[in-house]
């Protein structure tokens, strides 16, 4: 950390109180909370602060140089359309059992009437019991195959059929609780931002040997430790560090 501020402070990109300040204001945005997990924890303000400065200097040092437009943002968003793809996503529920004779069972309530979210809460083996089954909201993508078609030959408000879990003897079954369609992403005011970042990132890792400009550092560092043995491993540890990555 010593080294990245130092190297900061060398390329006259070192972030100052307004930049941390206003990086603070735009976490908070994105995350009310933010600030008071922080600090709910036992972590301070300060520490909060530097945490920030820290994040901002490495940026700022890997982006030297580097500005960015609205047009280039545009373009990238135009021709990575892919990139800023939401996939196909599905709400679901799942019930979880250990067994094929646990799984008629759970058929019978069904066909029955009782609704899948308490049959969960009775049934169920899986963790999600207590929460009715509740899976959340996952990407198609994310599933196998198997469920993966069953979902999208499924309807709003049914059930898939069991599948086998890996053990071969626990079953599983979804619920569709709701589906949303694939969408592109809006170009907002924050997605806009998060782009830009990754264009300059990008650009900068190409331009910008920030590997090269620590190691040198390193290699000049005085490091004072007073402990013999400690020292000599750490004389060790450095020049093995500095041999294998070139520096």
């Amino acid at each position: 950390e010593r080294l990245i501020f130092q190297l900061a402070q060398e390329k006259g990109v070192m972030p100052t109180n307004p930049e941390v300040d206003a990086e603070l204001r735009h976490r908070l945005e994105l995350n009310p909370k933010y600030q008071d997990e922080w600090l709910a924890v036992g972590r301070t303000q300060d520490e909060l602060n530097y945490d920030i400065k820290f994040d901002l200097a490495q940026f700022k040092i890997l982006t030297a140089g580097i500005s960015v437009t609205d047009q280039e943002v545009d373009q990238f968003y135009k021709e990575n359309r892919p990139m800023f793809t939401i996939p196909k996503q599905a709400k679901l529920r799942v019930i979880v059992v250990r067994n094929a004779v646990d799984a008629d069972v759970v058929d019978k309530d069904l066909t029955a009437g009782k609704v899948f979210a308490e049959v969960a809460k009775a049934r169920s083996v899986d963790v999600t019991a207590s929460s009715g089954g509740e899976y959340g909201t996952v990407p198609l993508t994310y599933l196998t195959e198997g469920v993966r078609t069953a979902i999208n030959t499924g309807k709003i408000g049914s059930y898939t059929p069991w599948f086998d879990a890996s053990d071969g003897a626990t079953k599983f079954r979804f619920f569709i609780e709701n589906i949303i369609a694939e969408r592109v992403q809006e170009m907002t005011p924050e997605l806009r931002r998060q782009t830009r970042q990754r264009i300059m990132m990008d650009r900068g890792k190409a331009k910008n040997d920030i590997k090269k400009e620590l190691n040198a550092m390193r290699s000049k560092a005085t490091i004072d430790i007073k402990d013999k043995a400690f020292a000599d491993a750490y004389k060790k540890f450095i020049d093995a560090y500095l041999k294998s990555s070139g520096g």
